[in-house]
C-alpha cells in the first residue's frame, strides 16, 4: 500500500490511502488534525489546579536554594573558573525565578477565572477521514483557510 502524507499549515497532515471501490482505485484520505481538549473550571478542579501550581512552585523554590547552595559550595573548592561558574549557576538561578513568576501568574490569573470557564487541558491528535465528495468546511471547520 503506498501512503503518501503532507503537511499544510495549522498542524494538519494529510495522509492519502488508495482503495478500491466496485473494482476501481479511490483515494481516502486521513488527516490528522490537532484537537484541543477544553476543562469545564468546577471548584474542585479549581482547587486541584491551585495545589498542583502551588507544588510546582516548591519544587521549583528547593531547586533554586539547592543551586544556590551548590555554587557556594563549588565556589570555595576553586577548582572551577569562578566566572563561568557563576555565569552558569546565574542563568539557572534566573531560569527558576522566571518559572515561579510564571507560575505566580497562573495562579493570579486562575484566580480570576469564574466556575464554569473553560480551560485548555492539552492538544491532541485525532484522525479524521475525508471521502471524495464530502464538504470540507462541514466536516473540518479550522481547514477552512487551506483550501
Amino acid at each position: 500500500m503506498v501512503r503518501k502524507s503532507a503537511k499544510p499549515h495549522s498542524g494538519v497532515a494529510l495522509f492519502l490511502y488508495p482503495t478500491y471501490d466496485m473494482g476501481k482505485e479511490v483515494l481516502l484520505m486521513k488527516l490528522l488534525q490537532s484537537v484541543s481538549v477544553m476543562q469545564v473550571l468546577t471548584e474542585k478542579s479549581k482547587s486541584d489546579l491551585q495545589e498542583r501550581y502551588h507544588s510546582s512552585k516548591l519544587q521549583i523554590q528547593k531547586e533554586q536554594e539547592q543551586l544556590q547552595f551548590q555554587y557556594k559550595k563549588l565556589e570555595k573548592t576553586r577548582k572551577f573558573q569562578q566566572e563561568e561558574l557563576k555565569t552558569s549557576f546565574d542563568r539557572e538561578i534566573q531560569s527558576r525565578l522566571q518559572k515561579v513568576k510564571q507560575i505566580e501568574f497562573q495562579l493570579e490569573q486562575l484566580h480570576m477565572l469564574p466556575i464554569g470557564s473553560e480551560i485548555k487541558e492539552q492538544e491532541i491528535q485525532a484522525i479524521v477521514s475525508v471521502n471524495e465528495g464530502d464538504c470540507w468546511s462541514e466536516r473540518l471547520p479550522s481547514i477552512k483557510r487551506l483550501l
